[in-house]
């Protein structure tokens, strides 16, 4: 840190916007007592200057953070989902999707000329320019939340790229200013390089992702198999696409006999150009800044340090966004480097040989070179390159973690060989890009060299796929996992540095260095060690981020649309759960079932009990059976084992290896002290209802009660108040503490007759917004209201979470502001969560 007081201000500056914009108070004497200790070896200007620079920079990202607050406190309160406004923006980008375009504006000005920061329109045609200034109308699209636990946050996510909300276009006015020529020519040229990769056979638009951003060909199955394989990171435009591009061209025209000024400032422009070109991400423009601060100090004479560079820009693009702290590729790209500049080096001295002795042996290498050592030299240059890719690995395992909730286990093997081939692949694809504008044939021989690199990805990715523990599911990590992670990293790195560095002086003052220190260094079963104790810490580190607290009882009623999705936990770690599907959110299972389940670190369902099968609550689990995640039994309903959608299901759940149960009226479940009994229907019970005479499923859902010691619930599935007065003729019903509404809310269930006979405390309604069914029907509500009992909505508080500890009860609502209520036996206690 001393030597890098841009790393240092960094920080400093970082520290300042969590303070301002998180409220973590413990970060006002942090950062100042770790400046003092970083500094207090040091002497004279150097020191009095970082001394000072300390808390100004710390107090000017609070300043920062603030300051962006309160700009955007002075209009987003006030705009509301689809209000109409007229607004003037510049085209920043463009962005083809399936349903409509994606046309990011800057420079943004309301209606009532108050300016905003960017906005994401959607528009019909992609009849635009970037550099346009467009006068628009349209209606306000404002980000959702997410609504379970691992659910996406757009409101989030947008926010950490600087855009406050979406606008459905309906009306271009006019176009108050046309691109630039430079702007016009550059992105010609970037659809005459889509059109030649494409011509000349570029695989599933791999490359057009890869050297361009543009994902609309990228095959979907593609970019999954390489997520879940690890190595996703090579299909977004990143600093490792722009160092490589930026700095082999420079290189390319130092060796043309350029000047340094020439050279230095060609490369700029060509950096500058491509970094636009391809829309300017966080990652892209980080490393476009750190490849300008190496020509800067490669023209000055001066040494370039990545860690101090990285600072530098560091500091540029929080100050312009400084929400950008809650942006995961900010905090990949930023990971990324440290991986290289700090920990890969120390990782590398530890496993492979001290620098001198690369140096020396360098030396004599450039003398004379025999076979031998050649072979030795490319299998040391694999060493370190693996040593470089676990300190990557590790430094961003945290991130992974945190993001994706799993991890992918061989991961450093594959990247390993996607590193190494990586650059050659780029410099084919841009050659191959070029020739195929000259003549499609000899675009075609070289891409055909990039298919076959590519092709080895993707069998890489599905054979290490195949193997045992591919992914092993660790939950999201708490921040103090998180930190505890690398506070640990941190001293074990610092440890090997100064073991390695002592080991060194030693042989070096003893005079012993060329003969008996090399050969100590070199011992096989040293590095052995070496190698089986970075093993050890990494399994240490590993497990950090995979501990999960015990938990108790719980039960998670999930905001899945108008459908049903109900998890269950047991105190012994039984997963279950209840339904799972919905007929307004579209592909339900994939993007809030399947992330709930793996933020929650639940890496198999025991039970999945099926009410009935219609999609609004089996869609989503299949989804789930198909993706290949563990499902052990599936539980279904005696009466309708022969009903056709019933039949199917099972059918493929047999496919997916899960065994099938089928309950009836008496039937009894237990896993430790929690007891599931089925209370309807009856086997060969069927209820006729509509024309024809046609079976009901509604009514021939699965009725379960729960208990769990004093605490008792009940799931209703879809049943009308026919069932209900079935159930209630037989003296099924008796009071509980939680009651899952039936049929979403319907007006033709939860009778008064049956809601008095439970005398619910609390009654969960899963619905979706601004349904079609008007669901919950005020009349419902009503009688809901005069049971007395506390009413949660899925749709205003998104998950419900229920938990119950030593008889006493927990609900809360996932969204912020949703209240907290507790209640045991008698009595019920309302506290304001937010």
């Amino acid at each position: 840190m001393r030597k890098r007081p841009f790393l240092l201000l960094a920080c400093m500056f970082l520290a300042g916007i969590l303070l301002c914009g998180y409220r973590v108070w413990i970060l006002v004497p942090a950062p100042l007592l770790f400046g003092w200790f970083v500094l207090k070896g040091e002497g004279g200007r150097r020191r009095r200057i970082l001394l000072v620079a300390i808390p100004v920079f710390l107090a000017a990202g609070a300043f920062r953070m603030g300051g962006e607050m309160r700009f955007r406190g002075q209009y987003l309160p006030e705009l509301r989902d689809g209000q109409e406004v007229r607004l003037q923006g510049e085209v920043a980008w463009i962005e083809k999707k399936s349903r409509c375009v994606y046309v990011y504006l800057t420079n943004c000005m309301l209606s009532s000329r108050v300016r905003c920061s960017d906005v994401l329109a959607y528009a019909s045609t992609d009849d635009f320019s970037v550099g346009q200034i467009l006068v628009v109308r349209g209606t306000i699209a404002l980000f959702e939340r997410a609504a379970n636990e691992g659910g996406f946050d757009a409101e989030r996510f947008y926010q950490s790229r600087g855009i406050d909300f979406g606008l459905w276009v309906s009306e271009v006015e006019r176009v108050c200013r046309e691109a630039r020529p430079w702007q016009r020519a550059l992105f010609s040229l970037r659809e005459r390089i889509r059109k030649s990769i494409a011509d000349c056979g570029g695989a599933d638009g791999i490359l057009s992702a890869m050297l361009l951003g543009e994902k609309t060909e990228l095959d979907f199955e593609v970019k999954q198999l390489y997520q879940m394989a690890g190595i996703s990171h090579i299909l977004a435009i990143s600093g490792l696409h722009v160092t490589l591009l930026g700095i082999g061209f420079y290189h390319l025209l130092r060796r043309m006999g350029l000047r340094y000024l020439t050279a230095g400032g060609l490369c700029a422009f060509f950096t500058l150009g491509y970094g636009i070109m391809t829309g300017g991400s966080v990652p892209t423009c980080r490393a476009i800044g750190m490849v300008l601060v190496l020509l800067a100090a490669d023209l000055l004479g001066r040494g370039y340090d990545m860690l101090n560079a990285l600072g530098l820009v560091c500091i540029v693009l929080l100050w312009e966004n400084p929400f950008l702290i809650g942006y995961s590729g900010f905090w990949f790209s930023v990971a990324a480097v440290l991986g290289v500049g700090a920990a890969g080096p120390i990782l590398t001295e530890w496993g492979v040989q001290p620098k001198e002795e690369q140096e020396e042996e360098a030396l004599d290498r450039a003398k004379s070179m025999s076979w031998r050592e050649r072979m030795s030299a490319r299998v040391r240059a694999v060493r370190e390159g693996l040593w470089t890719s676990l300190g990557i690995q590790l430094m961003t395992l945290p991130l992974v973690a945190y993001s994706y909730y799993e991890l992918p286990v061989y991961a450093l093997l594959i990247n390993t060989v996607v590193l190494a081939l990586v650059k050659g692949l780029l410099v084919l694809g841009c050659g191959a890009a070029a020739a195929g504008m000259w003549s499609v044939a000899l675009g075609s021989f070289l891409m055909a060299f990039c298919n076959r690199i590519l092709y080895l990805y993707e069998w890489l990715c599905t054979v290490t796929l195949g193997l045992p523990a591919a992914r092993i599911i660790v939950g999201c990590p708490r921040p103090w996992q998180v930190a505890v992670y690398y506070l640990l990293f941190a001293a074990i790195l610092l440890l090997m540095h100064k073991q390695v560095s002592a080991r060194e002086g030693d042989f070096k003052s003893e005079g012993r260095w060329t003969e008996e220190g090399n050969l100590e260094l070199r011992k096989p079963w040293t590095g052995a060690l070496r190698v089986f104790g970075v093993l050890i810490c990494s399994c240490g580190l590993f497990a950090i981020l995979a501990f999960r607290p015990a938990g108790g009882f719980e039960i998670d009623v999930l905001d899945v649309g108008q459908g049903d999705g109900i998890y269950l936990r047991t105190d012994e770690g039984i997963s279950m759960f209840v339904d799972g599907g919905s007929t307004d959110v579209s592909g339900v299972g994939t993007y809030r079932i399947l992330p709930f389940l793996k933020y929650r670190g639940v890496k198999r369902i025991s039970y999945w009990f099926v009410s009935h099968a219609d999609a609004d609550h089996v869609n989503g689990m299949k989804e789930v059976l198909e993706s290949g995640y563990p499902v052990e039994h599936l539980v279904l309903a005696e009466a309708v084992r022969q009903e056709e959608k019933t039949a199917d299901l099972a059918a493929l759940a047999e496919r997916c290896g899960v065994q099938i149960h089928y309950l009836q009226a008496g039937d009894r479940f237990a896993s430790g002290d929690v007891v599931l009994r089925c209370l309807y229907p009856e086997d060969g019970e069927a209820l006729a209802a509509g024309k024809g005479g046609e079976v009901d499923l509604n009514d021939l859902s699965l009725v379960l009660l729960l208990e769990y010691g004093d605490f008792r619930g009940i799931f209703t599935g879809d049943i009308s108040e026919a069932a209900e007065r079935k159930l209630l003729k037989r003296g099924a019903c008796a009071t509980v503490d939680f009651l899952k509404v039936a049929h979403h809310g319907s007006k033709y269930s939860g009778s008064s007759d049956f809601l008095r006979a439970l005398s619910p405390k609390l009654a969960v309604i899963s619905s979706g917004r601004n349904n079609r069914f008007g669901h919950p029907h005020a009349e419902l509500l009503e009688r809901l209201e005069d049971c007395g009992c506390l009413i949660y909505r899925t749709q205003e508080s998104g998950e419900v979470m229920v938990r119950v500890k030593d008889g006493r009860v927990r609900v809360e609502g996932y969204y912020a502001g949703a209240s907290g209520l507790y209640f045991g036996n008698e009595k019920i206690k309302k506290r304001n969560s937010g």
